[in-house]
């Protein structure tokens, strides 16, 4: 048995599965792709709670905190596969 597949193996037995999780992991990444997309549509993006990194002023620190958020988008739609197809 290689690394890859004991590690799929012990994922699928920790991981938390079932129909309540996969709702609320899929709602959660709904709600984070929506907000990604508005505030990209705006020219900022969210890098704390009261901070706005503008694409027009800081374009570095912008595409930073945009490739956060997209991360974040992404990681949670793999969870909410996870817990459905698991």
């Amino acid at each position: 048995m290689n690394s890859t597949s004991y590690f799929i193996i012990l994922l699928g037995k920790e991981f938390p599965t079932g129909p309540l999780i996969g709702t609320f992991f899929a709602l959660s990444t709904i709600a984070i792709a929506m907000q990604t997309y508005k505030t990209y549509k705006a020219g900022y993006m969210y890098c704390g709670r009261t901070e706005r990194a503008y694409r027009k002023d800081d374009i570095g620190s912008y595409r930073f905190w945009f490739a956060v958020q997209i991360g974040f988008s992404l990681m949670l739609a793999v969870f909410a596969l996870l817990t459905f197809f698991s």
